[in-house]
């Protein structure tokens, strides 16, 4: 009986076949498998069904094209994509890493109470990043977030009905009136009516959903639901949490995954980091990362010239106010006499002294020392006054929630 040929997916520098004949995952728009390269590496593989619409392959389109320049560990990497042929045409797919689990699984396990928020803070790092980069998931679930256990990972997957802002890197896809878009269990309210908009909120009201599960087995629906405090009385501040998360009306929920993350830190969780968009807008980074363009990139001498009586020196870039009263005040240097730090005179990315045929090559070398020592006293001091305003913040929000909860207690003791 002749065997029947194994399925395969050829991209433009690799080929991968289909480990086994049951798929890990499928849904209406498409199927993943596992599956391993020439070099029997192991993947996922998600393929697109190719009866679906015009709509729903833009869709594909737009989810290939962001996760294929991610770095950031907690969103999933699309690593090569192409086109498989099939009965009615060719279906897109792409692949990605494999992942064991979800986070489906690892709560059906039960998750120790003191671990719950250390792997919640990776799944709001995720989400966090997609915002940042003008992008809503709309499609929350625990199922859609996959787990590695080897390296305790969590990573935010299937932007299969993401919305994108920047239209001018992905295609524009308009979502008609009525279309179901996420899984109704976790859906906001503006998902389940007609004609309302869907952003970054419905995305908040899921996390709260799911933090409150992760906790107590159970996805809040209407009242009566197991609140946190009954499962993990030590937790139990994290139900207002959820509540400001899940209100019906998206204005009154928490306005960013940032200021969720404000709540939790104010309670003390430090391993929480909040996050930012790095200086030329291209990668999502810690807000601690320094981005400073001169810590980055320390000024270097790059060129050097002679004339009128001045020495030239040609800079990698032009150092601001702050670097250059930092430079002329030097703490501890050695010089030659008329050529201190103080002496020189800065013009853009030049710095100039004046010199001769003599001292100009000693003006030079001490000039190299005087760099260095800048470079490093600027870096140390923007270092030390973004720790100190992110001490202050932090300060701040405690503060608040202190005199919050003060206000609530007193309220609580009053009798009308």
């Amino acid at each position: 009986m002749k065997q029947k040929k194994e399925l395969t997916f050829e991209t433009a520098f690799n080929i991968y076949t289909r480990r086994a004949k049951l798929p890990l995952g499928s849904g209406g728009t498409g199927v993943v498998y596992e599956v391993e390269d020439v070099e029997g590496k192991s993947y996922a593989l998600k393929v697109l069904n190719p009866r679906v619409d015009t709509k729903k392959r833009k869709r594909f389109k737009n989810e290939i094209s962001f996760c294929s320049g991610q770095t950031h560990r907690n969103i999933v990497q699309v690593i090569e994509y192409g086109l498989s042929p099939s009965g009615v045409g060719q279906s897109p797919f792409y692949v990605m890493p494999l992942y064991t689990g979800t986070l489906r699984t690892l709560m059906s396990k039960r998750i120790d109470a003191q671990a719950v928020l250390p792997l919640y803070s990776q799944i709001l790092d995720g989400v966090e990043a997609a915002h940042l980069q003008g992008v809503c998931h709309r499609d929350l679930k625990p199922e859609n977030i996959l787990y590695e256990p080897d390296t305790n990972t969590l990573v935010v997957a299937d932007f299969g009905i993401a919305s994108f802002k920047e239209e001018d890197l992905y295609t524009a896809v308009e979502t008609s009136e009525g279309e179901r878009l996420a899984n109704f269990l976790y859906s906001a309210p503006e998902q389940r009516a007609r004609g309302k908009e869907v952003g970054s909120k419905a995305d908040i009201y899921a996390l709260g959903l799911i933090l409150n599960e992760m906790f107590t087995g159970e996805v809040p629906q209407g009242a009566g639901f197991r609140r946190i405090a009954a499962a993990s009385p030590d937790y139990t501040y994290l139900d207002e949490i959820v509540d400001r998360m899940i209100q019906q009306d998206p204005e009154r929920r928490l306005p960013s995954i940032g200021d969720v993350k404000e709540q939790l830190i104010t309670h003390h969780n430090e391993f929480i980091s909040l996050q930012k968009l790095n200086r030329l807008k291209t990668e999502v980074v810690p807000e601690t990362t320094i981005d400073d363009p001169i810590v980055s990139d320390p000024i270097r001498l790059i060129g050097a010239d002679y004339s009128d009586g001045l020495l030239h020196l040609k800079l990698s870039q032009a150092p601001n106010s702050d670097w250059i009263h930092r430079f002329h005040d030097l703490g501890t240097y050695r010089s030659i006499l008329g050529k201190e730090p103080s002496k020189f005179a800065f013009h853009g990315d030049v710095a100039q002294i004046p010199a001769d045929e003599g001292d100009a090559p000693s003006a030079l070398i001490h000039f190299k020392n005087y760099l260095d020592s800048t470079n490093r006293d600027y870096a140390c001091n923007v270092g030390i006054i973004r720790e100190r305003e992110r001490e202050r913040r932090r300060n701040e929000l405690q503060r608040s929630v202190a005199d919050e909860e003060k206000r609530q207690r007193i309220l609580k003791n009053l009798q009308l």
